[in-house]
């Protein structure tokens, strides 16, 4: 998994993020979210955050130590200076960059499953 260390740290209990930057067109959704395939074995395709979903829930499974474990994830899109929620668009109206007292920098309203 090519952010190995990022999902040690996640479960280790830190929160993580995965970006990906570039310019319009250079793969950037492709890379997080793999590409649409019809091949029964699709596990060349995926992209990276299907990925690490998978690597997360193996090294949760392999551990005698885990007894209860559980995952959220939020995905958000930055397009010109305009934010988009991946998991429900519907709500990207309503979202907003904040920041919380303890400086810890948030997304407002972005949903979490």
């Amino acid at each position: 998994v090519a952010a190995k260390s990022v999902i040690l740290d996640v479960l280790a209990g830190y929160n993580s993020t995965i970006l990906c930057y570039g310019q319009c067109g250079a793969g950037k959704t492709t890379t997080m979210f793999g590409e649409e395939t019809s091949d029964a074995d699709q596990t060349h395709s995926l992209g990276l955050l299907p990925r690490c979903a998978a690597y997360c829930i193996h090294c949760i499974k392999d551990s005698v130590a885990v007894v209860e474990a559980s995952i959220t994830i939020s995905c958000v899109e930055i397009y010109e200076e305009q934010l988009k929620d991946l998991i429900a668009p519907s709500m990207s109206s309503k979202l907003h960059i904040k920041m919380s007292p303890n400086g810890e920098t948030y997304v407002e309203n972005l949903t979490q499953q």
